[in-house]
């Protein structure tokens, strides 16, 4: 009920401001006189910071993730697993240093590579190169090198992107790997 109150006041309110009239017509400013203020766009800071040595990127200026030892076809190490047919393995060690802080998470999930042929895939299980579980990484700690392995185009090995997404508000750093 009271909420039917309100709605009608606030109704009441808005008519009688539009009906109101003082008998003169309101005359327009001449067009050279209104200015149209931009409103300028909040500003967001850059999230990328530098890092060295290549591959690598480095989000909000302290969480950082290297690439070392990237190997295209490289082999399973095991006889029975084989990539999908057209494709090759392909296997990297990632390192993270958290430079921040806070603490971080460093997840092999938050990763997919682009082939050559543009086709993104998310990383794969082989013997070669084990799995392993997301971690929190502490201020001032450094955690891996670890292996990523994904599946990619078999005679494409230029192009290879790895594509990192860190957490659920980090930007997609395209790192090239060839």
């Amino acid at each position: 009920m009271a909420l039917l109150v309100l709605m009608g006041v606030c109704v009441a309110a808005v008519s009688n401001a539009s009906s109101k009239t003082t008998g003169t017509t309101p005359t327009a400013a001449p067009a050279a006189a209104v200015k149209a203020t931009p409103t300028p766009a909040p500003a967001t800071p850059a999230r990328n910071g530098g890092c060295s040595p290549q591959p690598c990127a480095n989000d909000n200026y302290g969480w950082i993730v290297t690439i070392a030892n990237v190997k295209y076809d490289a082999p399973s190490g095991n006889q029975f697993e084989k990539p999908e047919a057209g494709n090759v393995y392909v296997t990297m060690d990632v390192t993270f240093t958290n430079q921040l802080k806070a603490e971080q998470h460093a997840n092999p999930t938050e990763f997919v590579m682009q082939d050559g042929s543009g086709i993104k895939h998310m990383t794969t299980f082989m013997t070669a190169c084990p799995p392993w579980s997301p971690v929190n990484v502490t201020s001032g700690a450094t955690f891996g090198p670890r292996c990523l392995a994904f599946q990619a185009a078999a005679g494409k090995p230029q192009g290879l992107v790895l594509v990192w997404t860190p957490g659920l508000f980090g930007g997609g750093y395209q790192i090239k790997l060839s």
